[in-house]
């Protein structure tokens, strides 16, 4: 069981009350980094043909999640989507991935 850490929201409200702003954006891209990890798991399962049908349903949560964010939440959420400049996907692993589901 992976160890429950402190909640990434609390670890930057920390980081901007204690004046240390390049602590704040590195546990923000710490967090994206994270859960876009994660979500890439959840991806790797499904077929390279499926893709599109991928795409639409994160579209569709996150517009489905979006809508219960207060417009504190949105603001924050805006400005990392903002000044997130790349989000890499290791397209190699997940057509390795898919091979072995093949055969």
């Amino acid at each position: 069981m992976a160890e429950k850490m402190m909640p990434y929201a609390l670890r930057m409200t920390l980081a901007v009350l204690a004046n240390k702003p390049d602590d704040a954006r590195s546990i923000s891209a710490e967090c994206v980094t994270t859960m876009t990890k994660e979500l890439m798991g959840v991806v790797s399962r499904y077929d390279l043909m499926d893709f599109p049908f991928m795409v639409a349903a994160l579209r569709l949560t996150a517009t489905s999640l979006e809508s219960l964010l207060d417009e504190h939440g949105k603001g924050i959420a805006d400005n990392i989507v903002a000044n997130t400049t790349c989000i890499t996907i290791d397209a190699s692993e997940l057509k390795r991935q898919a091979k072995e589901e093949e055969e």
